[in-house]
Order: C-alpha cells, then sequence, then structure tokens
C-alpha cells in the first residue's frame, strides 16, 4: 500500500479534509462537526458512497502548524498519525501531498522533500516568486528530475472534458475568466483548462486592476487571443467565457469538485506507483511562471511583463 503524508493548513483551503477523505473515506459526524466548508461536506456526502476509491493507497499520517487542527481532520478524515513537524514524515511515508496554498511557504517544504527524493504533489502554484522558481527547478535536476507534480484539478474537471471538441484554437476571439479569492491563490483554476485548450505561447502579461478585494490581469497570446483573468473576493463562480467567430460563445464552469479532485489524486498516485511523471515538468514551470509574471505586474504597477519560458 502507498502511504501518503498530507500537510496542511491555511485559512479558506479544505483540501486536507477533502484529499484526505478522498482516500480514506469520512466519518460523517466528524465531517458536519468538525469541517468548516460546506461546500466540502456538501460533495463528500453526495459523491464519496463510502467507496473505496483507492484501495492500494492512503493517508496514513498528517501535518499542520496547529495541533487542534490536525485532531479535527484527522478524525473527519480517518487519518491515524498526527506527527508534530512536517520533517517527521520522512521516514513514515512514501510520499507527500502539500495541501495548502499559502504560496509563500511552498519554497522550503517542498525543497525538503525533494533534497529527499520523496514524491511531492503541490497543490496549485509551485512557488511564490522568481527567485525560488529558479532554485525549484535546479533542486529538482540535481535530484534527477525527482517525483512531483503541481497544478490545479480544474485540468481534469468533467466540465472541460466535454467541452473540449467545442473550441478551437483559430476560433478564438478572446477569453474572459472569473473566479473568487486572488490571483496567486486561484490563478492556476483559470489557467490550466486554457493551458490545455491552447497552450501557453505568450507574447505578455500585465496587471489591469489591482486592489484589495479586486484583480485583472491581461494575457496576450502570441496568436492575438485576448485573456482577461478577474478575481473578486465577492465572486463564488470558477468561470471562463470563450467568445468565437461566427458562433456563440463557450462557457466552461467548474462545479464537479468530486470529480476533479479524485482524477488529480488518481494522477498523483499512478506517478508514485509507475515513478513516470504525469506532466511535462516544462508546462508545469511556465504556468509557476506565468502566475509569478502576473504577481510582478502587479507590483510594478501594471508594467507589461513580456513572458520567457522558464
Amino acid at each position: 500500500m502507498i502511504k501518503i503524508g498530507i500537510i496542511g493548513y491555511n485559512n479558506g483551503n479544505g483540501h486536507p479534509y477533502s484529499y484526505s477523505a478522498i482516500f480514506n473515506g469520512f466519518n460523517r459526524k466528524e465531517l458536519l462537526k468538525n469541517c468548516p466548508y460546506p461546500t466540502i461536506q456538501k460533495y463528500l456526502i453526495k459523491n464519496y458512497r463510502n467507496k473505496n476509491h483507492y484501495p492500494k493507497a492512503k493517508v496514513t499520517h498528517l501535518w499542520t502548524q496547529n495541533k487542534t487542527i490536525s485532531k479535527r481532520i484527522a478524525k473527519v478524515s480517518k487519518i491515524p498519525n498526527v506527527v508534530n513537524h512536517y520533517k517527521d514524515l520522512k521516514d513514515k511515508v512514501d510520499c507527500v501531498i502539500l495541501a495548502r496554498d499559502d504560496i509563500e511557504n511552498h519554497f522550503s517544504i517542498a525543497k525538503f522533500f525533494l533534497e529527499k527524493k520523496i514524491p511531492i504533489f503541490i497543490d496549485k502554484q509551485l512557488v511564490f516568486n522568481r527567485m525560488e522558481l529558479e532554485k525549484i527547478k535546479t533542486i529538482i535536476q540535481k535530484s534527477d528530475n525527482g517525483l512531483f507534480f503541481a497544478g490545479s484539478a480544474t485540468r481534469y474537471s468533467n466540465e472541460l472534458k466535454k467541452i473540449k471538441n467545442l473550441i478551437k484554437k483559430k476560433e478564438i476571439l478572446s477569453i474572459h475568466c472569473i473566479s473568487n479569492v486572488n490571483w496567486i491563490r486561484y490563478a492556476h483554476h483559470l489557467l490550466e483548462p486554457i493551458t490545455v485548450l491552447i497552450g501557453a505561447d505568450i507574447k505578455y502579461i500585465r496587471s489591469i486592476g489591482d486592489s484589495k478585494n479586486h484583480q485583472i490581469i491581461q494575457i496576450k497570446y502570441k496568436s492575438q487571443i485576448n485573456l482577461i483573468l478577474e478575481f473578486s473576493k465577492n465572486h463564488f463562480h470558477i468561470r471562463s467565457t470563450f467568445f468565437l467567430k461566427n458562433k456563440k460563445p463557450v462557457i466552461l464552469q467548474f462545479k464537479d469538485y468530486f470529480f476533479s479532485f479524485k482524477k488529480t489524486l488518481k494522477q498523483f498516485v499512478k506517478m508514485v506507483r509507475t515513478k513516470r511523471r504525469m506532466l511535462p515538468y516544462n508546462e508545469i514551470y511556465d504556468l509557476a511562471n506565468i502566475v509569478i509574471c502576473g504577481k510582478e505586474s502587479m507590483e510594478k504597477k501594471g508594467k507589461k511583463i513580456y513572458f520567457k519560458n522558464v
């Protein structure tokens, strides 16, 4: 059996509960009592149905920076062991899921496991800034391209699967996307399906609106496609609208969380089991680089950041 260690937690991110429950099942009473995310409660109860989705992989160990929260997650998602520090996972598990999206903490944690050649899945954005991106790439190359996986579950969504045949790159005039939270944490949810559909042949990236609760990023492709990504604290849906030549717009809205998370975790487990990467590393670096370029444009008050592949 593949033994998985899970690392969390940060405010607003319930993945330590949901990812662990997808592997282990959940205690319904504890889910309703101790999981503070109604959406997670709803889709686990609706979809899990006591199925053993991964009989040969379980979350066996958990670390968060708060022992009380660790115990709550462990009760909800049937995790038998809580450790005192993430480094304690080293000799206890076969792989690790970094299930927190406070990106500024990713580098130090990911570095530890990559240097130990322990496979790791990093939720959404890889690292926080350009210097960390260069360092993490060097660490991975030095460890003989050690196994890692990063990104958003929207890449594997049912909704994307359904519209793939409806959209051809040459027909796209522009794309408008909207999400909640903010650019640094949720950009991947919007970017990954678009990258699957049209690639990352980007000319430049720039911030065209940056306030506390509302951010807007423009991405210009070399093909002249204009992509607008909007993030509003008060918006709930994760949705992209594709405007096409002589056709009605096509809307991609992320709804089936359970399916997408389950498929993502399946890819990670497959990587650990087969020791084969599931995504080209250059694509992971490029997506991380796009997010960092957007962050840099905000810091430089909307200056265009011309995109170069890492």
